[in-house]
C-alpha cells in the first residue's frame, strides 16, 4: 500500500496532452496524406481512413488489451501504392509525437501537486502502449521518477466502464477519498471514477469563437483542413505562457499570413517567379513567415526590399535603378514580384515605370489588400484578379473608420525596423537611409524589441505546423473562406480578449498620437464615442461585459462614426 497520504491522476490526451491537428479523426486525416507511394484522390485517402478505424474498432472488440502493434497485425487495405503495415506503424508513431504538444497549465498543475508531496498517475484508455506514452510525457517534462502511468492496452482495463480505477484502488492501495482525478471526457474522467469515490476535476480545452466558427464550417467529408487549421491555433494558445497578443496573433493573423505567403509562393510557381521582394517595413513578419515556406520552393529566392513611398519619391532615378538592380529587382531576364500588405497601386506603379524607363522587365505585385474608391478588398494571389466586396452597410462602415491598413501594417507586422527615407551612394554601392528617429515611426508601441521577437516566434511556429499538417495544397481556399472572412469579423466585433494588447499600441498621424483601445467608463465612451482613440469600435467593446455587446453593436451600427 502506498505511504503517500494524496494521489492525483490525470488522462493523457486532451488533458495534459493535446494535438496539433485537434481531434483522433483529424489525426487519421493527416496520416492518411503519408501512407500512400504516390499522390492519390480523395475517395482512396478517405478509404484507408475508415480501414484505420474499423480495425481499431474490432481489435478493442477482441480485446481491450489490443494495442497498436496489434491493429497492424491485422490491418489490410488493398490498394498498389500503400506502403507496407510496418511502415504504417512506423509512421503512425511518429506522426503522434510530431502533433502532441503539453498543456502548460495541467502541467504547472503537476508539479505543484508533486511539489506538494501527492502521488503524481497517469490514467489512459488507449492503443499506445505505457512505454511509449512515458517517453512522450518525459520529454516535456511531465512525467518524472516517482510517477506512475496505467493504461488500458497494458492492463486490459478501461476508464469507459470504471474497471480502471478498480483496478488501481486494487494493486496500488489507494483509499478511493484520497484520490483526485483530472480529466476531459465527461463519462470516462467524471463520472466513472465519482461513482467510486474519487473526486473529480473536469477539464475542457475549450476552441476559440473563431477556432470552433472554422470547425462549424468545415465539410467532414474531405480533409478537414477547417479543423485542423482551429487545432493548430488551440495547441498553440495552451502549450505557450500566457501573453496579451497570444490569441489575436494565433486565430487572426497567423491564419491570415500563413495562407497569403503560401499563396504568393504557389502563384509565382505558376507565373515562373524566380525573386520574391518583401517591402520593408511592412512585410517583415510575412517575410519571417516566407523564409519557412521557402525550402517547398527551393527555385523561388526571397529578398527583404529596403523601400517606401517616401524613398521613392525622395530619389533621383538612377540612384533608385542602380539600387534595384543592386538588389536584384531590376532584370532583363527574370520574373520578379513585390510583395506588400497593402497599396492604392502608387508604389507598385512608380516602380514598374521606372523599370520600363530602363529598358527592365516589370515586376509583378501582390497585396493583401488593396483600397479602392468603395473600399473593396483585393488580394493578387491567383492567376485572376479577385475581390472580395464589402458589401453591407456594417462593413463599409467598419472599413471606413477602423484604420485597418495601419493595423495590419503596424501592428500585425509589428517590428523594430527602421523606416527608410532615401538611399546613398557609397563606392558604387547604395545604402538605405533610415528616420533615425523612434518618435516619427508610424506605430509606436511600448517594448517593441520583444514584441518583434514575440510576432516573429509565435508565426513561425504557427507555419510549421500549417506545412507539417499538409494545410499548404489549401492555402488559396484557406485564404478565401477562413482567414479573410475571419478578419472582418474581427473587424466587426473585436472583443476585448484579442485586442488586449492594443492598449500600449500607439498610432500616429499628422502629429496627432492616438491609442489603438483605451480604458474608459461607459458614460464616457457614449459621450466621446470614443473619438479620442484611432479604433473607437474596439474601445467599445474592450470597456463593456460581453452580455451587452449585442444591443451595443445595434448601437454602434447606428452611429456612422464608429
Amino acid at each position: 500500500m502506498s505511504t503517500k497520504s494524496h494521489f492525483s491522476s490525470f488522462d493523457i490526451f486532451d488533458t495534459c496532452l493535446v494535438r496539433t491537428c485537434g481531434t483522433p479523426e483529424n489525426f487519421f486525416d493527416v496520416l492518411s496524406t503519408r501512407v500512400f507511394k504516390h499522390p492519390v484522390p480523395e475517395n482512396e485517402r478517405q478509404g484507408f481512413v475508415i480501414a484505420r478505424r474499423i480495425i481499431e474498432t474490432k481489435a478493442y472488440h477482441n480485446s481491450p488489451k489490443s494495442n497498436i502493434y496489434d491493429i497492424y497485425k491485422e490491418f489490410s487495405f488493398k490498394h498498389p501504392d500503400i506502403l507496407t503495415n510496418s511502415e504504417l506503424l512506423e509512421i503512425e508513431l511518429a506522426l503522434e509525437k510530431e502533433v502532441l504538444v503539453p498543456v502548460l497549465k495541467v502541467k504547472e498543475t503537476i508539479d505543484k501537486l508533486r511539489d506538494k508531496g501527492n502521488q503524481i498517475m497517469f490514467v489512459s484508455d488507449m492503443y499506445l502502449p505505457a512505454e511509449f506514452l512515458s517517453k512522450i510525457l518525459e520529454s516535456f517534462d511531465i512525467y518524472k521518477p516517482g510517477d506512475k502511468l496505467f493504461v488500458s492496452c497494458d492492463i486490459g482495463k478501461t476508464k469507459f466502464n470504471g474497471e480502471i480505477y478498480k483496478y488501481i484502488h486494487n494493486t496500488e492501495g489507494i483509499p478511493y477519498k484520497k484520490w483526485t482525478h483530472y480529466g476531459d471526457n465527461e463519462r470516462c474522467d467524471v463520472k466513472e471514477p465519482q461513482k467510486l469515490g474519487i473526486k473529480t476535476v473536469h477539464i475542457i480545452h475549450k476552441y476559440s469563437t473563431f477556432e470552433q466558427g472554422w470547425i462549424d464550417k468545415g465539410n467532414v467529408t474531405t480533409f478537414k483542413k477547417n479543423h485542423i487549421l482551429a487545432g493548430i491555433s488551440r495547441a498553440l494558445n495552451y502549450s505557450l505562457p500566457e501573453h496579451p497578443r497570444k490569441l489575436l496573433l494565433l486565430d487572426i493573423v497567423a491564419p491570415l499570413y500563413a495562407s497569403f505567403v503560401c499563396s504568393v509562393f504557389e502563384d509565382a510557381r505558376k507565373r515562373n517567379i524566380t525573386s520574391l521582394f518583401f517591402c520593408a517595413r511592412d512585410t517583415y513578419q510575412m517575410f519571417q513567415v516566407a523564409k519557412v515556406f521557402n525550402y517547398l520552393y527551393p527555385e523561388i529566392k526571397i529578398h527583404y526590399l529596403k523601400v517606401s513611398r517616401k524613398s521613392l519619391s525622395n530619389t533621383d532615378s538612377e540612384t533608385l535603378i542602380k539600387f534595384f538592380e543592386q538588389e536584384g529587382l531590376a532584370s532583363t531576364t527574370l520574373n520578379t514580384a513585390i510583395i506588400d500588405s497593402s497599396s492604392t497601386g502608387g508604389s507598385h506603379s512608380i516602380i514598374n515605370n521606372l523599370l520600363i524607363k530602363y529598358n527592365f522587365k516589370e515586376t509583378f505585385a501582390y497585396f493583401l489588400i488593396k483600397w479602392y474608391e468603395f473600399d473593396p478588398l483585393t488580394y493578387n494571389a491567383s492567376p485572376v484578379m479577385r475581390q472580395l466586396y464589402i458589401n453591407s452597410k456594417k462593413n463599409n462602415t467598419i472599413f471606413n473608420r477602423i484604420k485597418l491598413i495601419a493595423l495590419i501594417e503596424n501592428v500585425f507586422s509589428s517590428n523594430n525596423q527602421k523606416s527608410t527615407i532615401g538611399y546613398k551612394v557609397d563606392n558604387s554601392h547604395i545604402t538605405p537611409i533610415y528616420n533615425e528617429h523612434i518618435d516619427n515611426q508610424d506605430c509606436i508601441q511600448n517594448d517593441i524589441d520583444n514584441i518583434q521577437e514575440y510576432h516573429k516566434f509565435i508565426l513561425t511556429s504557427f507555419a510549421k505546423k500549417y506545412i507539417d499538417l499538409g494545410l499548404c495544397q489549401f492555402s488559396f481556399e484557406i485564404l478565401h473562406n477562413i482567414s479573410i472572412p475571419s478578419l472582418c469579423e474581427f473587424a466587426y466585433y473585436p472583443t476585448k480578449e484579442y485586442t488586449e494588447s492594443l492598449k500600449t499600441c500607439f498610432l500616429k498621424e499628422n502629429d496627432i498620437i492616438l491609442p489603438y483601445v483605451k480604458k474608459e467608463s461607459l458614460f464616457r465612451l457614449i459621450r466621446t464615442r470614443a473619438h479620442d482613440t484611432c479604433w473607437s469600435r474596439a474601445t467599445f467593446f474592450y470597456n463593456t461585459p460581453r452580455w451587452i455587446h449585442k444591443h451595443l453593436l445595434r448601437y454602434i451600427d447606428s452611429k456612422e462614426s464608429l
